[in-house]
């Protein structure tokens, strides 16, 4: 629909190693939400989809991550000419 509309999409996955995906979890105690096991089988799956961006997260801070997704918007933005600085 927001290609439909005239939008560009991106897509940008991140993915972990299983082990620290599994580590992480525990330690946010959001097994509730989602079991270890679902969460590793869909990290499994969001590894095989295509993307324009892939950020491996494993050896990265939720900052670090925050900062190269927000350097990706910002090239996405300057490339397409819209910003509106």
């Amino acid at each position: 629909m927001l290609i439909k509309e005239g939008n560009a999409v991106y897509h940008i996955t991140l993915t972990c190693e299983s082990s620290v995906l599994k580590k992480r979890i525990k330690m946010r105690n959001t097994q509730k939400l989602v079991s270890i096991k679902r969460a590793l089988e869909c990290n499994n799956q969001i590894k095989k989809l295509e993307s324009h961006y892939s950020i491996n997260t494993t050896q990265k801070s939720p900052e670090q991550v925050a900062d190269i997704v927000c350097e990706i918007v910002d090239e996405l933005i300057n490339r397409s000419g819209k910003n509106n600085d």
